[in-house]
């Protein structure tokens, strides 16, 4: 629905408005209908029933668990939020720190070739001596 220019009598303006009025109230009615089957309601089990053989049940729990009473207390130790976060930076700056070594070769290029080559004939004869 494309609306012309508003024009200075407003009798003319209010019929616009009044036409875009019902426009957005049969936009929002058809919305309102096409959601309405999402409201369906969810069938949940009746949990009630089977109350009584909880109950009957409750007798039947492990005695080895041990009463509120007996547990440990809680810790009143433990390290504040600050404290990790100073220990967290220190770790930080020891790993901005850490510098890798230089690689030196364990192998001259000659002596590497050949024991590179070594393993892929060793490597051939496990994969040829396979029955598969």
């Amino acid at each position: 629905m494309i609306l012309p220019e508003l024009s200075h009598d407003p009798a003319v303006n209010l019929r616009h408005v009044s036409a875009m009025s019902r426009f957005m109230r049969s936009l929002t009615l058809l919305l309102m209908a096409g959601l309405l089957p999402a409201c369906a309601t969810v069938e949940i089990p009746d949990l009630g029933q089977n109350l009584a053989d909880f109950r009957d049940n409750l007798g039947d729990l492990d005695k080895d668990y041990m009463q509120a009473e007996e547990l440990r207390p809680v810790p009143t130790d433990i390290r504040s939020a600050e404290q990790w976060d100073d220990a967290a930076r220190e770790m930080q700056s020891l790993q901005e720190g850490f510098k890798t070594p230089p690689f030196e070769p364990s192998l001259a290029d000659e002596a590497f070739e050949s024991a590179f080559q070594s393993a892929q004939d060793y490597a051939k004869e496990y994969k040829d001596d396979d029955p598969q």
